[in-house]
């Protein structure tokens, strides 16, 4: 392909420069109100229709035990816009098993850490779900935690589910990340290695050093790290070894630290398990697949309720 003929495309995507205008267009709140009366009976048919942001300022997560968590502005966080879109639900079957699982660990652990937490929507489940558990919610973003603090305050959480900006990985030390996003979502998928050449210094720790040796509750952890996977897992060795905790962690198809993890955690009795379009599905190793990001990595067998099959 020449560079003129990619360029070309370039701006063709960009529906020569009137799709920020367009956005800008549909944000407007009767022809939001519009197009989403129109669009949202066709959505589960034209997953296109999804990327149209809703113009409302909160949306209702439904558990499955029937209590319901707030997520406010969905315009901004792509998890609340999937929510909107799947009617209280996420849209991705797999997704929504990922949560189902979730919510059923919940009820066996009494600490929950959630660990590259967006705008919060697993720390606030686990605390709907459960009247005891302790929630940490770690997140580097600014924007994204200021939403993460206003989704916790909104849902009554703020006395059990503790917010923090800080990274976790396998040793201390500081990231510089973005004053502000640039496009008008919050990253969904910011990481360790996307430091900003000018923004907020924002802290990085362990998970050893979070929690001390006398920490022996049963937890569950869910890691989004975008690919540091492997660091968050060592830097809670002590930590993992000690609770042995359930842990419900994505692992993208490019990872190369999945080796790691599993010679980290089969050690200890660790089982893993692969959340598919077929269902929960254990593995023997943790390897990156086309069939599913996430993974269920459990010392403890699989909750109540919950089955999983094998894959040759």
């Amino acid at each position: 392909m020449t560079a003129a003929s990619g360029i070309g495309r370039s701006d063709r995507a960009r529906w020569f420069g009137l799709k920020p205008l367009l956005r800008c267009v549909l944000l407007l709140r009767p022809v939001n109100a519009l197009y989403l009366l129109v669009a949202r009976p066709l959505a589960s048919w034209l997953p296109a229709l999804r990327r149209v942001p809703p113009a409302v300022r909160e949306v209702g997560y439904r558990l499955e035990c029937g209590k319901v968590v707030v997520l406010c502005e969905p315009r901004l966080c792509d998890v609340a816009k999937d929510v909107y879109w799947g009617r209280g639900r996420r849209t991705d079957p797999r997704d929504a098993l990922v949560m189902e699982v979730f919510e059923s660990l919940v009820d066996r652990n009494s600490l929950m850490l959630d660990v590259g937490s967006y705008t919060g929507l697993f720390a606030q489940v686990a605390c709907a779900r459960s009247p005891t558990i302790e929630a940490h919610a770690f997140e580097i973003l600014p924007e994204a935690f200021r939403l993460l603090e206003r989704n916790v305050a909104r849902n009554g959480f703020a006395a059990r589910c503790q917010t923090h900006l800080l990274g976790l990985s396998d040793a201390p030390g500081q990231l510089i990340v973005p004053h502000a996003a640039r496009g008008s979502v919050l990253p969904s998928s910011f990481s360790l290695a996307s430091a900003a050449a000018g923004g907020t210094p924002v802290a990085v720790s362990t998970l050893d050093a979070s929690f001390g040796p006398d920490e022996r509750r049963p937890t569950l952890i869910k890691v989004d790290v975008e690919g540091f996977e492997a660091e968050v897992i060592a830097g809670g060795a002590s930590f993992i070894a000690r609770t042995l905790p359930d842990v419900v962690c994505e692992v993208l198809p490019r990872s190369a630290g999945s080796a790691r993890i599993t010679a980290a955690l089969r050690p200890l009795g660790y089982r893993f398990f692969l959340f598919t379009q077929r269902g929960l599905r254990e593995q023997a190793q943790i390897l990156p697949s086309s069939d599913g990001r996430d993974w269920l990595f459990t010392a403890r067998g699989l909750p109540v309720g919950v089955h999983g099959g094998d894959v040759a």
